[in-house]
């Protein structure tokens, strides 16, 4: 048996270019989507691409299993056993989409530009083992069914696994095909481990499924049905668990340097370390010139002790971001089990408070017409105008209808001007 084929009846040499290019421009359009300054960020983006990489290898491995077909390959005596002619048949289109993955990677890799380490391995290991068994599957399909069938159910059964799971619920189900990954990670965030196990699992399962089968005996087919029900159970129960979202708490350790306060960051974040703790330093002395406590550690790694808030901050931030943080960290994000149940009286509360403390921490009135309405900037100004004592008596009044539906709003400076609140 013959085992290279003239590349001018290969589907491959007449889809890589075109599609290389379709991965190159997809990519210039949702890199700056992906979380800056990190590259799993930038890594995870890249599956996108599968869209375009996975059902073209899909059809083109198609058009060589029905060419396989045509020619009656399981009517000859050959060497090899049915799985190696499926891969060695395939190994050109694995080729391509090997190709297709190395251009997603490098078009999403301008988010992390600069950033230390490596393309995530395991995302890229995963890619490629979405890429091997939507391939292996369009083979077998090429094999069993007629052209006419075989390549457009390859390139559309591929393109709506990858595309409709994302739209439905059960959410698991979202973290089989390969495509969840895209929205993972903020820079506190790495890729969940089961979703990447269910994935690959899933994958696993078509390829190892199809290869068994090919071999063409009642036997045979039977353990390939029972290899691929037996992973896809298992696949679904190690995505059960998983939610909407692919992202886990990111693992390793963050670096701890300076005081007051005490700042923790991830590698990613270290050239930015000075700018980070100069806009901290100053926010914190304002706020306790005003009497607001705070703690003595900052850190961008989640942390449950009191002695330490966590702040969400970009790889390279602004000083006003850096300010923004802490106080979206500092004020309670809480919703009282009664505002279920029906009207809130606390419900705009959060927003006057953060926008207070971002005035009192230092942001210029000018900076926050952006990100906070009029109404609130003109109350946090009034409040601004009290004495320092009022002030926290405003604070600490307007943070009990936070936690609390049975305490009704005081927003009203003048109440406090006299010490009434």
């Amino acid at each position: 048996m013959r085992t290279l084929y003239s590349w001018r009846t290969r589907a491959e040499t007449y889809a890589t270019v075109p599609m290389l290019a379709l991965v190159l421009l997809q990519g210039a359009a949702v890199v700056d989507t992906a979380t800056p300054g990190y590259r799993t960020a930038a890594t995870a983006k890249a599956d996108l691409m599968l869209f375009i990489v996975v059902p073209l290898c899909a059809a083109c491995a198609a058009w060589e299993g029905a060419r396989h077909r045509i020619g009656r390959i399981d009517t000859l005596t050959i060497a090899r056993r049915s799985w190696q002619v499926a891969l060695i048949a395939v190994a050109p289109t694995l080729v391509m989409g090997l190709l297709g993955i190395a251009a997603a990677v490098a078009a999403t890799a301008p988010a992390a530009a600069g950033a230390p380490g490596l393309p995530d391995p395991w995302l890229i290991a995963v890619y490629l083992l979405v890429l091997a068994g939507h391939t292996i599957v369009g083979y077998g399909l090429g094999r069993w069914l007629s052209p006419a069938l075989a390549l457009p159910i390859s390139l559309a059964g591929s393109y709506v696994w990858l595309a409709y799971p994302a739209a439905i619920e059960p959410f698991w189900i979202r973290h089989l095909n390969g495509l969840s990954f895209e929205g993972c990670c903020a820079i506190d965030q790495s890729p969940s481990p089961r979703a990447l196990l269910a994935t690959a699992l899933f994958a696993v399962a078509l390829g190892a499924g199809v290869l068994i089968a090919l071999a063409g005996t009642r036997r045979m087919r039977a353990g390939g049905a029972a290899t691929l029900a037996v992973l896809l159970v298992v696949a679904a129960t190690v995505a059960l668990p998983l939610g909407p979202s692919a992202g886990a708490p990111r693992t390793g350790a963050v670096r701890c340097d300076g005081s007051r306060p005490v700042l923790c960051l991830w590698p990613e974040q270290e050239g930015s370390r000075s700018l980070i703790h100069a806009a901290l330093t100053s926010a914190y002395a304002r706020l306790v010139d005003v009497g607001m406590p705070l703690p003595a550690v900052v850190t961008t790694k989640d942390a449950e002790t009191p002695d330490a808030i966590f702040v969400v901050l970009a790889a390279r931030p602004q000083r006003r971001g850096v300010v923004l943080s802490l106080v979206a960290s500092a004020v309670p994000d809480t919703v009282p089990d009664c505002a279920t149940r029906g009207e809130w009286p606390g419900a705009n509360n959060r927003g006057a408070l953060m926008v207070w403390m971002a005035l009192a921490a230092g942001v210029p009135t000018s900076d926050l017409g952006d990100v906070a309405p009029p109404e609130f900037i003109d109350l946090a100004s009034r409040v601004r105008q009290l004495t320092n004592e009022q002030q926290l008596a405003w604070y600490h009044a307007n943070l009990a209808p936070l936690k609390d539906c049975s305490v009704q709003p005081q927003l009203d400076p003048s109440a406090f001007q006299d010490g009434a609140g």
